[in-house]
Protein backbone atom coordinates (compact mmCIF):
# COMPACT_ATOMS: atom_id res chain seq x y z
CA UNK A 1 0.00 0.00 0.00
CA UNK A 2 2.85 2.55 1.15
CA UNK A 3 4.62 1.55 -2.55
CA UNK A 4 1.39 2.46 -4.21
CA UNK A 5 1.35 5.69 -2.88
CA UNK A 6 5.03 6.65 -3.49
CA UNK A 7 4.69 5.62 -6.77
CA UNK A 8 1.42 7.93 -7.52
CA UNK A 9 3.48 10.80 -5.55
CA UNK A 10 6.52 10.77 -7.66
CA UNK A 11 3.84 10.05 -11.19
CA UNK A 12 2.07 13.55 -10.03
CA UNK A 13 5.33 15.08 -8.95
CA UNK A 14 6.98 14.36 -12.71
CA UNK A 15 3.77 15.75 -14.30
CA UNK A 16 3.72 18.93 -12.54
CA UNK A 17 7.80 19.17 -13.26
CA UNK A 18 7.04 18.67 -17.14
CA UNK A 19 4.03 20.81 -16.75
CA UNK A 20 6.54 23.37 -15.35
CA UNK A 21 9.05 23.02 -17.80
CA UNK A 22 6.73 23.83 -20.93
CA UNK A 23 5.23 26.89 -19.59
CA UNK A 24 8.60 28.18 -18.94
CA UNK A 25 9.85 27.08 -22.65
CA UNK A 26 6.33 27.98 -24.03
CA UNK A 27 6.80 31.92 -21.83
CA UNK A 28 10.64 31.84 -23.65
CA UNK A 29 8.73 31.68 -26.80
CA UNK A 30 6.83 34.18 -26.38
CA UNK A 31 8.96 36.47 -25.46
CA UNK A 32 11.35 35.76 -28.20
CA UNK A 33 8.25 36.13 -30.85
CA UNK A 34 7.53 40.05 -29.23
CA UNK A 35 11.80 40.56 -29.59
CA UNK A 36 11.32 39.59 -33.55
CA UNK A 37 8.47 41.50 -34.07
CA UNK A 38 9.30 44.52 -32.44
CA UNK A 39 12.65 44.40 -34.49
CA UNK A 40 10.83 43.82 -37.83
CA UNK A 41 8.70 47.02 -36.83
CA UNK A 42 11.68 48.88 -36.13
CA UNK A 43 13.64 47.56 -39.65
CA UNK A 44 10.47 48.45 -41.32
CA UNK A 45 9.93 51.80 -40.14
CA UNK A 46 13.86 52.95 -40.44
CA UNK A 47 13.51 51.43 -45.02
CA UNK A 48 9.82 53.76 -45.02
CA UNK A 49 11.70 56.97 -43.27
CA UNK A 50 14.87 56.29 -45.98
CA UNK A 51 12.79 55.69 -48.98
CA UNK A 52 10.69 58.99 -47.44
CA UNK A 53 14.06 60.54 -47.70
CA UNK A 54 14.53 59.57 -51.03
CA UNK A 55 14.15 62.42 -53.86
CA UNK A 56 12.69 61.41 -56.98
CA UNK A 57 14.61 61.18 -59.94
CA UNK A 58 13.82 63.11 -63.16
CA UNK A 59 12.96 60.76 -65.85
CA UNK A 60 15.76 62.49 -67.92
CA UNK A 61 17.97 61.92 -65.97
CA UNK A 62 17.27 58.13 -65.43
CA UNK A 63 20.12 57.21 -67.55
CA UNK A 64 22.67 59.01 -65.47
CA UNK A 65 21.08 57.60 -62.13
CA UNK A 66 21.43 53.90 -63.42
CA UNK A 67 25.74 54.87 -64.66
CA UNK A 68 25.64 56.03 -61.24
CA UNK A 69 24.59 53.17 -59.04
CA UNK A 70 26.24 50.79 -60.67
CA UNK A 71 29.66 52.58 -60.33
CA UNK A 72 28.64 52.88 -56.45
CA UNK A 73 28.48 49.23 -56.78
CA UNK A 74 31.76 48.63 -58.65
CA UNK A 75 30.16 46.38 -61.19
CA UNK A 76 30.95 46.82 -65.05
CA UNK A 77 28.85 47.08 -67.54
CA UNK A 78 29.24 43.00 -69.05
CA UNK A 79 28.39 42.16 -65.00
CA UNK A 80 25.36 44.14 -64.57
CA UNK A 81 23.78 42.74 -67.62
CA UNK A 82 24.65 38.94 -66.05
CA UNK A 83 22.35 39.84 -63.29
CA UNK A 84 19.52 41.15 -65.50
CA UNK A 85 20.17 39.23 -68.42
CA UNK A 86 21.47 40.85 -71.07
CA UNK A 87 24.74 41.81 -72.38
CA UNK A 88 26.83 44.46 -71.74
CA UNK A 89 26.30 46.31 -74.73
CA UNK A 90 22.67 46.32 -74.17
CA UNK A 91 23.47 47.85 -70.65
CA UNK A 92 25.81 50.30 -72.47
CA UNK A 93 22.75 51.57 -75.22
CA UNK A 94 20.32 51.74 -72.15
CA UNK A 95 23.01 54.36 -70.34
CA UNK A 96 24.30 56.00 -73.13
CA UNK A 97 21.12 56.44 -76.29
CA UNK A 98 19.26 59.06 -74.89
CA UNK A 99 16.34 58.81 -77.48
CA UNK A 100 15.18 55.79 -76.36
CA UNK A 101 12.95 55.41 -73.68
CA UNK A 102 13.49 53.53 -70.55
CA UNK A 103 10.59 51.15 -69.97
CA UNK A 104 9.00 49.75 -66.42
CA UNK A 105 9.69 46.57 -67.05
CA UNK A 106 13.60 47.90 -67.67
CA UNK A 107 13.63 49.94 -64.34
CA UNK A 108 12.37 46.86 -62.22
CA UNK A 109 14.84 44.99 -63.39
CA UNK A 110 17.36 47.52 -62.47
CA UNK A 111 16.29 47.81 -59.35
CA UNK A 112 16.13 44.35 -58.66
CA UNK A 113 19.97 44.12 -59.45
CA UNK A 114 20.81 47.21 -57.68
CA UNK A 115 18.61 45.66 -54.38
CA UNK A 116 16.94 48.92 -54.15
CA UNK A 117 14.43 50.91 -55.35
CA UNK A 118 14.11 53.27 -58.23
CA UNK A 119 12.12 56.62 -57.62
CA UNK A 120 11.34 58.14 -61.25
CA UNK A 121 9.53 61.40 -61.53
CA UNK A 122 8.05 62.14 -64.98
CA UNK A 123 7.70 65.70 -66.37
CA UNK A 124 4.73 66.54 -67.84
CA UNK A 125 4.97 67.44 -71.80
CA UNK A 126 4.21 70.91 -72.46
CA UNK A 127 1.28 70.95 -74.81
CA UNK A 128 1.28 73.51 -77.49
CA UNK A 129 -1.97 75.27 -78.06
CA UNK A 130 -3.68 75.69 -81.32
CA UNK A 131 -2.67 79.24 -82.36
CA UNK A 132 -5.34 81.75 -83.01
CA UNK A 133 -5.60 84.38 -85.77
CA UNK A 134 -6.45 87.44 -84.91
CA UNK A 135 -9.53 89.16 -87.03
CA UNK A 136 -8.24 92.42 -88.78
CA UNK A 137 -10.11 95.42 -86.94
CA UNK A 138 -12.54 97.14 -89.31
CA UNK A 139 -11.14 100.25 -90.21
CA UNK A 140 -13.24 103.59 -88.82
CA UNK A 141 -15.13 105.17 -91.67
CA UNK A 142 -15.92 108.24 -91.30
CA UNK A 143 -19.44 109.39 -92.05
CA UNK A 144 -18.30 112.63 -94.22
CA UNK A 145 -16.09 110.78 -95.95
CA UNK A 146 -17.78 108.41 -98.99
CA UNK A 147 -16.46 105.10 -98.79
CA UNK A 148 -14.00 104.06 -101.63
CA UNK A 149 -14.02 100.60 -103.04
CA UNK A 150 -10.63 99.10 -103.77
CA UNK A 151 -9.57 98.33 -107.31
CA UNK A 152 -8.61 95.05 -108.69
CA UNK A 153 -4.75 96.60 -108.73
CA UNK A 154 -5.02 98.12 -104.87
CA UNK A 155 -6.51 94.31 -103.58
CA UNK A 156 -3.87 92.89 -101.42
CA UNK A 157 -3.88 88.34 -101.77
CA UNK A 158 -5.14 86.41 -98.73
CA UNK A 159 -2.35 84.19 -97.90
CA UNK A 160 -3.34 80.70 -97.87
CA UNK A 161 -3.37 78.87 -93.96
CA UNK A 162 -0.38 76.97 -93.77
CA UNK A 163 -2.09 72.90 -93.44
CA UNK A 164 1.27 71.65 -91.71
CA UNK A 165 0.41 74.73 -88.77
CA UNK A 166 -3.93 73.51 -88.62
CA UNK A 167 -2.29 70.00 -88.70
CA UNK A 168 0.79 70.08 -85.94
CA UNK A 169 -1.75 71.92 -83.50
CA UNK A 170 -4.23 69.21 -83.53
CA UNK A 171 -1.89 66.27 -83.58
CA UNK A 172 -0.03 67.58 -80.32
CA UNK A 173 -3.74 68.42 -78.56
CA UNK A 174 -5.01 64.95 -79.55
CA UNK A 175 -1.26 62.85 -79.04
CA UNK A 176 0.64 64.84 -75.84
CA UNK A 177 0.43 62.86 -72.33
CA UNK A 178 2.66 63.29 -69.09
CA UNK A 179 4.53 60.03 -70.25
CA UNK A 180 4.86 59.67 -74.30
CA UNK A 181 7.20 62.03 -75.92
CA UNK A 182 6.00 64.70 -77.85
CA UNK A 183 4.65 63.99 -81.49
CA UNK A 184 6.62 64.65 -84.58
CA UNK A 185 5.44 66.05 -87.89
CA UNK A 186 8.03 66.40 -90.80
CA UNK A 187 7.22 67.32 -95.05
CA UNK A 188 8.29 64.14 -96.93
CA UNK A 189 9.79 64.82 -100.29
CA UNK A 190 6.69 64.28 -101.97
CA UNK A 191 4.81 66.17 -99.75
CA UNK A 192 3.03 64.15 -97.73
CA UNK A 193 3.19 64.66 -93.85
CA UNK A 194 4.92 62.16 -91.62
CA UNK A 195 3.75 61.79 -88.29
CA UNK A 196 5.85 59.61 -85.50
CA UNK A 197 5.84 59.62 -81.43
CA UNK A 198 7.57 57.82 -78.75
CA UNK A 199 5.63 56.12 -77.05
CA UNK A 200 6.41 55.48 -72.86
CA UNK A 201 6.34 51.87 -73.33
CA UNK A 202 9.25 51.91 -75.88
CA UNK A 203 6.19 51.24 -79.01
CA UNK A 204 6.78 54.28 -81.82
CA UNK A 205 3.83 55.39 -83.31
CA UNK A 206 4.51 56.18 -87.19
CA UNK A 207 1.58 57.16 -89.92
CA UNK A 208 1.82 58.78 -93.09
CA UNK A 209 -1.23 61.01 -94.11
CA UNK A 210 -2.12 60.89 -97.26
CA UNK A 211 -2.83 63.63 -100.08
CA UNK A 212 -5.99 65.44 -99.14
CA UNK A 213 -6.74 63.40 -95.62
CA UNK A 214 -9.23 65.33 -93.80
CA UNK A 215 -7.73 66.59 -89.86
CA UNK A 216 -10.29 64.65 -88.50
CA UNK A 217 -9.70 61.22 -90.28
CA UNK A 218 -5.81 61.63 -89.41
CA UNK A 219 -6.74 62.53 -85.89
CA UNK A 220 -8.72 59.70 -85.42
CA UNK A 221 -6.94 56.91 -86.95
CA UNK A 222 -3.69 58.26 -84.56
CA UNK A 223 -5.88 57.71 -81.87
CA UNK A 224 -6.38 54.30 -82.43
CA UNK A 225 -3.32 53.49 -83.25
CA UNK A 226 -1.63 54.43 -79.76
CA UNK A 227 -4.61 53.19 -78.16
CA UNK A 228 -3.83 49.69 -79.78
CA UNK A 229 -0.03 50.03 -79.23
CA UNK A 230 -0.96 50.97 -75.62
CA UNK A 231 -3.29 48.27 -75.04
CA UNK A 232 -0.96 45.38 -76.02
CA UNK A 233 3.20 47.09 -74.83
CA UNK A 234 4.46 43.50 -75.50
CA UNK A 235 3.27 42.68 -78.86
CA UNK A 236 5.60 42.98 -82.02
Amino acid sequence: MIGCVITLALALASAIWIAWQRTKDLHKAKLIAASLQESLLATQKELGQALDQRVPVPSTQIRQHIRAMRRAKGWSQAELGKLIGVCGSAVCNLETKEARAVGADVLRQFATAFGEPILVSYEPTPRIERPTTKKPATPRIEPTKPRIEPTPKNQTKKRKPDPLVALDAAVREALSDELSESPIIGVRDDGRYHICQNLWNEERLDYIVPQGEPIEKTISLLIELKNKALANPFAD
